[in-house]
């Protein structure tokens, strides 16, 4: 279970490939270098959520690594072809590689935050009926005030069963954040 600030952070990370390969076709000297820094970047990212796609990556860089080397065949033609472009057709091939391996974990994140989100609407639509929401809309609010307003949605019986079941999906501190973005959509 990935914590919504990485998986923001791992999204992100994922979605800048699209700087990447404008460098791939504009022929720009520094894809290859850059191609390895973003590699570096999912790698950290991976490591730091426990995630065993890690090693994957890993390989994935060290495949653009030896590419440079010409240790790396990447079809039939490669002897025909030079250092460098060798070495960029691994780059984009391990691009491609690791968006489609993240798809799915990012997929699956986004399904959970998403249904934790869903059910916090219908909890905060009772709870607005029940008055909770009056003094919390329409402002931004600090931790403290989601917190507070948090505990106060906790303690409300009718209300409990739905807190309880964001708080299993997402953890206590990210179904704060969840809480933020709802209301923000709620008011």
């Amino acid at each position: 279970m990935m914590h919504y600030v990485r998986y923001i952070e791992l999204k992100r990370t994922i979605e800048d490939n699209t700087r990447l390969l404008m460098l791939y076709t504009q022929g720009d000297y520094r894809f290859i270098d850059e191609v390895l820094l973003w590699l570096e970047n999912v790698e950290k990212i991976l490591r730091n959520n426990n995630l065993p796609e890690v090693s994957l990556v890993t390989g994935f860089r060290s495949e653009v690594m030896a590419s440079g080397l010409k240790k790396v065949a990447v079809d039939s033609a490669s002897k025909l072809q030079s250092n460098r472009k060798l070495q960029q057709s691994a780059g984009f091939e391990a691009i491609s590689k690791t968006v489609d391996l993240l798809y799915p974990v990012l997929k699956k994140e986004h399904d959970r935050f998403a249904e934790a989100e869903r059910v916090l609407m219908q909890v905060l639509s009772f709870a607005n009926m029940k008055g909770y929401l009056q003094t919390y809309t329409g402002s931004t609010l600090s931790q403290a005030d989601l917190a507070k307003l948090w505990n106060t949605l906790s303690s409300d019986n009718d209300l409990r069963g739905g807190i309880s079941n964001v708080e299993g999906m997402v953890g206590k501190y990210d179904s704060l954040i969840v809480l933020d973005q709802a209301l923000s959509l709620f008011a």
